[in-house]
């Protein structure tokens, strides 16, 4: 009969407490290291893989997002599972309740369903469009600018935005500047059609359709002077001022005299005109013609269409901002004016 010696037998024993060892720390590391946040409140979260992002920059935008406690256990999970190098770039909607197994699920593969598009206050739709573009939403530059024709096309022109029915020439005006999610399927259809939606809600939200009921001015018209007010000027009360001043020149039949309106079918837009520039035979040349133009000129926010319900009376006539500051100086006459923008321009 063997019998096992001392050396033998701590090596065994060595050995099972090591096996041991390894089955615990893995149990530790699946169940607990590597667990999610321990939270009540669920929290979503958009996180954006740019191309190129390595794995600790990926771990990092979890961590500061709150998606995760710790970078290291999940920098560690992704090396032991070999999946570093495998994640895709993307717009991912995550939360604080996903495991790692969870997370790399969805980062190996490539969760692009879901984009967030932010439309600042003031874009035109072809600023929208190569904002689509960006976001992996359209395939091709003009895209979504010619979709807005067909839109209107089909429905001979007229739009229902909160019970206001209007003939219009352009969607531009009511692609309500605001963070949109969208589908990565979701057809043009579909996105003009959130814009719009949000546009009727976002009147109901601030009360404005009781305003735009009492006011003067058709639906169209408020909405083509707020697209300019959001152009030329930037705080609320200075452009409550320049709302009465427009008011003011379209009641008395005077030329608007606004630089943003033509600066919308320029290709290279100006900072001043030149005279060259004040000859454009185009109905948007406000130095030329009278009267608002033809569409908005830009897509306004609810501060600028508040503007035009509720003007700031006054008895300036001409006003220019400061391109540097952003601030709007008001003249009661045009020699007053003319000095103003010699200072301001440099003209």
């Amino acid at each position: 009969m063997r019998f096992i010696n001392h050396k033998s037998a701590a090596a065994i024993f060595l050995y099972f407490l090591l096996v041991v060892v390894t089955v615990f720390l893995r149990i530790y590391f699946e169940k607990w290291f590597f667990k999610p946040l321990n939270r009540e409140e669920k929290v979503e979260r958009v996180i954006i893989i740019e191309q190129g992002d390595s794995l600790v920059e990926v771990s990092r935008n979890l961590k500061n997002q709150g998606i995760i406690y710790f970078t290291t256990p999940f920098k560690l999970y992704f090396k032991v599972k070999k999946l570093d190098g495998k994640i895709k770039p993307g717009t991912y909607i995550l939360n604080n309740f996903m495991g790692f197994q969870e997370l790399a699920a969805f980062l190996i593969k490539g969760n692009n369903i879901e984009i967030w598009v932010t439309v600042p206050e003031g874009y035109t739709l072809d600023e929208i469009d190569k904002q689509l573009l960006n976001s992996g939403l359209l395939i091709r530059r003009g895209e979504f600018l010619d979709y807005t024709e067909t839109y209107l096309k089909n429905r001979n022109y007229k739009l229902n935005i909160d019970g206001f029915e209007m003939e219009i020439k352009s969607l531009e005006g009511f692609m309500f500047p605001d963070t949109y999610r969208f589908r990565k399927n979701d057809n043009l259809e579909v996105v003009i059609n959130k814009f719009l939606s949000n546009f009727a809600r976002r009147l109901v939200e601030n009360e404005l359709s009781s305003k735009i009921k009492q006011s003067k001015l058709d639906f169209y018209s408020i909405v083509k002077i707020a697209s300019i007010l959001e152009k030329e000027v930037k705080t609320f009360n200075e452009k409550r001022l320049a709302a009465d001043l427009i008011l003011r020149r379209l009641e008395s039949n005077k030329l608007l005299q606004v630089d943003a309106t033509l600066n919308y079918i320029l290709e290279q837009k100006k900072p001043a005109l030149s005279a060259n520039d004040l000859k454009n035979d185009s109905p948007y040349n406000s130095y030329k013609y009278k009267g608002l133009p033809p569409t908005p000129i830009s897509n306004p926010g609810i501060e600028s269409l508040l503007a035009v319900l509720d003007p700031k009376p006054n008895d300036y006539w001409f006003y220019v901002s400061d391109l540097k500051t952003g601030k709007t100086y008001f003249s009661k006459n045009f020699e007053e004016h003319k000095e103003i923008k010699f200072k301001l321009l440099n003209l």
